[in-house]
């Protein structure tokens, strides 16, 4: 599922080591939180954002959170096509329980909205996506913040489509988030979003929608799609957006121009190498596995 998109968010890692999963994604990038030694293994502890090669050099550790699980990293502008960077925030926000109470909750949500507030200091552009255990049922973040939001997206006003009616304290909490920050819940906004389930356990026996995909008003304008996808792997859905980039739907790397191969003195188009020494392996593994182009270099001598 990481393959299919140039930037893939995971929480509940368990692991602060990913190099097992690394050595099957030769050119990503991974940014990771770091958390006790004791806390390895055990559920609730654990996010990663890997990036593909053809957006690794544009998207930059921005900071960590200081109270809670949630990393930020700044997308470059270009990745999108608008005139200021994208900050991209991951969360993950426990559960209440006995050991953590609705007090934590509160508190925890507290240091997320204060660390939204840091983040649209940087840029106006937001993303914040994670598995927040916030259960917002159909509840409206719609408020006078939204105003130039309604005016150039009426469909906002609309309800929420819902398959998970229930409402808890967390999802109540992160409905405020939005209302305060001018931000759209997007679940069971958007087009391939209908409030199903990403909860659904690993014997597909659960169901219920904690995770969820904030975006600011130039963000939200720019998603096209959205998909739910079940990972055997897993007792969580994937939560899969598409937005429209530069002018077209897709990828970076998704210009009509994907299929074509620059050959020398017969390209027309600009094309500018950078050299990135740490990738240096992974383009050595590509290049000896690449029968094609190693027959190419034999021609050559």
């Amino acid at each position: 599922m990481v393959q299919r998109h140039d930037v893939a968010v995971l929480v509940e890692t368990r692991t602060k080591k990913l190099d097992r999963m690394m050595q099957y994604l030769p050119g990503y990038a991974v940014h990771n939180i770091n958390f006790s030694d004791v806390h390895v293994g055990r559920k609730g502890h654990g996010i990663a954002v890997l990036t593909a090669p053809s957006c690794a050099d544009h998207v930059h550790f921005l900071r960590l959170s200081e109270h809670l699980q949630s990393i930020w990293l700044l997308c470059d502008k270009c990745m999108f096509g608008f005139d200021e960077d994208v900050v991209l925030g991951a969360s993950y926000i426990n559960p209440q329980s006995n050991d953590f109470t609705a007090k934590d909750v509160e508190n925890h949500f507290t240091h997320l909205f204060e660390d939204v507030l840091d983040a649209l200091q940087v840029s106006p552009n937001l993303v914040l996506c994670g598995d927040f255990n916030a259960h917002v049922g159909v509840l409206s973040e719609v408020s006078d913040a939204h105003y130039n939001f309604v005016a150039d997206c009426p469909e906002f006003l609309d309800a929420r489509r819902c398959k998970c009616p229930n409402v808890n304290k967390a999802g109540r909490l992160l409905v405020d988030l939005a209302a305060a920050s001018s931000m759209a819940i997007t679940t069971g906004r958007v087009e391939g979003d209908y409030g199903q389930p990403s909860y659904v356990g690993y014997l597909k026996d659960r169901s219920s929608r904690p995770d969820h995909i904030l975006l600011s008003p130039a963000v939200y304008k720019s998603m096209k799609g959205f998909d739910m996808i079940d990972n055997l792997a897993s007792d969580h859905c994937g939560l899969s957006m598409l937005f429209k980039v530069g002018g077209r739907t897709g990828s970076m790397d998704a210009a009509p121009e994907r299929d074509h191969v620059c050959k020398a003195g017969l390209c027309g188009n600009k094309l500018i190498l950078r050299w990135s020494q740490e990738k240096a392996l992974a383009f050595t593994e590509h290049i000896v596995n690449n029968v094609e182009l190693l027959n190419q270099f034999q021609e050559a001598e």
